[in-house]
């Protein structure tokens, strides 16, 4: 063999010796750099007393967050939305409040944003107690879900796809109990 071949096989093998990598830390919940909370009063200081306009939305959250305004078509024509993404992901859709351009609504479809009692989108009704919560089927851009207010009550409403609410009913109870939150809707009171 060649000195070229010996090296090579000594290479192999000592990356075989080597240890694999460390897989990367899972989030913690409890971790302020990668999970925020959607609570009755928004999220951490972005809520009704936050102006609507990127740079107050941005001033609002944590480090890492990029915010960007966006144009929506709802029932009532265009409508501003200010999307907080981190790493690229939308984390956050800020909307405004027509009346006194303040925030007036905050979805969250990410699982970096915990709800009231820790619900994370991707669960279940039932595995949010869903038999405790005040459901109605969701209408407009809600139309086909459930939207539903736990029952602590308060401004933030969970979102479930997966149910087929159709024409003004809630679907049946097995239907429900697998439906998946999708997001987490809170409004200024």
């Amino acid at each position: 063999m060649t000195r070229f071949a010996l090296a090579g096989l000594a290479l192999l093998a000592a990356c075989a010796d080597a240890p694999a990598p460390a897989a990367p830390r899972p989030a913690s919940p409890t971790d302020p750099v990668t999970r925020l909370t959607l609570d009755a009063g928004g999220v951490g200081p972005l809520g009704a007393e936050t102006p609507f306009d990127t740079a107050a939305v941005r001033a609002a959250l944590p480090a890492g967050f990029v915010v960007e305004l966006r144009s929506v078509e709802t029932d009532a024509g265009l409508v501003p939305v200010a999307w907080a993404l981190r790493d690229g992901q939308l984390v956050l859709e800020v909307y405004p409040d027509a009346a006194s351009a303040a925030v007036a609504r905050i979805d969250a479809a990410s699982d970096q944003v915990a709800g009231p009692g820790g619900a994370r989108t991707g669960q279940t009704f039932d595995a949010l107690g869903g038999a405790d919560m005040d459901c109605d089927p969701g209408d407009a851009e809600l139309s086909g879900r459930v939207v539903c207010r736990p029952a602590s009550g308060g401004a933030v409403r969970y979102v479930f796809a997966h149910a087929d609410a159709d024409d003004g009913r809630l679907p049946d109870d097995d239907r429900l109990a697998n439906a998946l939150l999708e997001r987490l809707v809170w409004t200024a009171d």
